[in-house]
């Protein structure tokens, strides 16, 4: 009970004006009636909870406060250890874990073979092949989170797209099963935070898996600073109505908890996408090819702004050698639900011409770590910039330098370095020749 009064004593310094002894009657009175937050378990009267030291975090907060002192400690009870909530007698469930022991668990496997195999059905998604491992006397609730039963936290994976991945599952130091796994979904995904390791105890009981505890609360402590807290004071700040119905009080039941979980992660995604898309034209609209290759999917290269030139770097430098200058409107979510931003162009040919910048709206496609893809939506800027720039500009130098003509656009064995060249040297060409026009 003391670590327990210790984490409230901590919450009420940082702003909760209620006592210990109040404050414990609210949150076991919450408890009572949430599945979504039931991590605590009753023996004898007393609220126990596991232990678990106080967030830090070395970034400024910005979302402090009572309110959010409360939701911390809601997410501590809620991420803090994999529990197993049985239907039947919870009292009876032993403190200590039995040993370790390679006694078959259905059908001649080792406790090590079991806890791999329930992993596996975990990160496959796959809920009846999770249960056939677990002791059919209660459900393993949570990874990471109490969600009531062991089918809401797989409904619970879903709506947040959250993704394990096993690495392995061995006979740790303390004589028990321990499995290394890594987790990232929605919200990491989005913040660019990669998968998040951690250490889980799997204990037994006589028909089956019945609690698996996060080893030295490792990975609780760097999701919650890495992800959770941003995700959570994100919603607190931007949908606080929603906020207060997740973390604090209220009747809601465990799906329409997950539509909210559901409907928040979609405007977190979407925000942290547009500002990613924006932040990543800003930095082409300035020139600064690493600040945006830092929101680019690292697996790839977006190619092109609007032409195909090779790798990023390729782009950057076609444009120095074209005076290419873009000039961005805005980023935000579109029609299509996907980011759109709204962009106007020009270079030195159109300037040239004496054509005004030619605008576009262009859909910014993310993957798992950043852009991928970005498309000219409806081809509207590439038609007005061929019929008002790009056909004039080519059909010059087909006109005045037939053989460069074939070499840009026709087939060669150029290398983009040679072909930038011939680009440089006739955009200057051009451009001298419409001086006196």
């Amino acid at each position: 009970m003391a670590d327990f009064e210790t984490k409230l004593r901590w919450l009420s310094e940082r702003g909760n004006p209620v006592g210990a002894e109040e404050l414990i009657e609210r949150i076991e009175a919450d408890l009572a009636g949430d599945p979504l937050v039931v991590v605590a378990k009753r023996r004898e009267g007393t609220l126990m909870t596991k232990t678990q030291q106080s967030p830090t975090s070395t970034q400024p907060s910005r979302y402090r406060g009572p309110a959010w002192a409360v939701a911390v400690f809601v997410a501590i009870l809620a991420v803090g250890g994999l529990y197993l909530a049985l239907a039947d007698d919870i009292d009876q469930v032993a403190d200590t874990p039995p040993p370790l022991t390679t006694v078959a668990q259905g059908g001649g496997s080792t406790q090590v073979e079991d806890a791999t195999a329930f992993w596996e059905a975990v990160v496959a998604g796959d809920l009846e092949a999770a249960r056939a491992h677990v002791d059919p006397t209660g459900a393993v609730q949570s990874f990471p989170l109490e969600i009531g039963t062991l089918e809401d936290t797989f409904d619970w994976y879903e709506v947040v797209g959250w993704k394990w991945t096993l690495v392995e599952c061995v006979v740790g130091d303390t004589g028990t099963v321990e499995c290394t796994a890594t987790a990232r979904n929605a919200w990491s995904d989005a913040l660019g935070v990669e998968p998040v390791p951690g250490t889980f105890v799997v204990r037994f009981g006589e028909k089956g898996i019945t609690e698996i505890v996060d080893k030295g609360d490792s990975f609780l402590n760097q999701w919650s600073t890495q992800v959770l807290e941003v995700f959570a004071g994100w919603v607190e700040t931007n949908h606080p109505e929603d906020f207060a119905m997740i973390w604090g009080e209220s009747d809601l039941n465990p799906s329409e908890k997950l539509d909210l979980y559901e409907t928040n992660t979609k405007r977190f995604v979407e925000a942290q996408q547009v500002e990613d898309a924006t932040a990543f034209w800003e930095a082409v609209v300035a020139g600064d090819l690493e600040a945006a290759r830092a929101h680019v999917d690292p697996t790839g290269a977006v190619q092109s702004f609007p032409l195909e030139i090779g790798t990023l770097e390729d782009t950057f430098d076609w444009y120095e050698v074209v005076g290419w200058k873009w000039t961005l409107v805005e980023c935000v979510v579109g029609d299509t639900g996907t980011v759109e931003c709204t962009a106007t162009a020009r270079n030195a040919w159109s300037d040239a011409l004496g054509v005004e910048p030619v605008p576009g709206t262009f859909v910014v496609r993310f993957g798992e770590k950043g852009i991928t893809e970005i498309v000219d939506k409806g081809d509207s800027f590439l038609n007005q910039w061929s019929t008002q720039v790009l056909e004039v500009f080519a059909g010059w130098v087909e006109t005045n330098h037939p053989e460069d003509f074939a070499m840009i656009w026709g087939e060669s064995d150029l290398n983009p370095s040679e072909k930038l060249d011939l680009y440089e040297t006739n955009t200057n060409r051009f451009v001298e020749a419409h001086q006196d026009e």
